[in-house]
């Protein structure tokens, strides 16, 4: 859909993540949680034109539908690679942020999962926010995943960490 190829962005865990434009959608249900992906927006833009088939400037009005539909396939895909999840997990509507000075902040504990690729050479991130996840999920991930290297987990505590890269739609 984007025509582009998501590659390592270099030194992701030493770069703060940045961006003013945010898409984010959240997750109830077996996991509770918000699924966000964050940009430049000039990487937002480029990503609205190539979802548009446009060749020029694209109408800044357009920009948060695409990239909250980029959100919401992630979240999608991401819930459907997870058995458990897909019969048992809700998505919200999708939220966008578009701003130059704001800060995500996640206000509830729980495990935080950011993966910093690069877009055409600028960042992007893409996070996880696990607030809570039902006992039902933990005993049917480790039943039915135990065997997969997507997903770890420590005493009671189930940690999706690779798996949100393998989540993200191919070209």
């Amino acid at each position: 859909m984007l025509q582009t190829e998501l590659k390592e962005l270099p030194n992701a865990q030493e770069l703060t993540v940045t961006g003013n434009d945010t898409a984010m959608i959240g997750l109830a249900g077996a996991l509770c949680g918000v699924m966000s992906i964050r940009c430049d927006s000039h990487s937002a833009e480029k990503m609205t034109g190539r979802m548009l088939g446009s060749v020029g400037a694209v109408d800044p009005k357009d920009v948060p539908d695409a990239i909250a539909e980029i959100c919401n396939m992630v979240a999608g895909n991401f819930k459907s690679k997870i058995t458990p999840l897909a019969e048992n997990c809700m998505l919200s509507v999708p939220t966008v942020i578009r701003g130059d000075d704001y800060e995500m902040v996640t206000v509830s504990d729980g495990d935080q999962i950011t993966l910093g690729l690069s877009y055409d050479g600028s960042p992007i991130w893409f996070c996880l926010a696990v607030h809570s996840q039902s006992a039902f999920l933990v005993d049917a991930a480790r039943a039915r995943l135990a065997r997969r290297a997507r997903i770890h987990w420590a005493e009671n505590d189930l940690r999706i960490r690779p798996s949100l890269e393998q989540c993200l739609p191919s070209n």
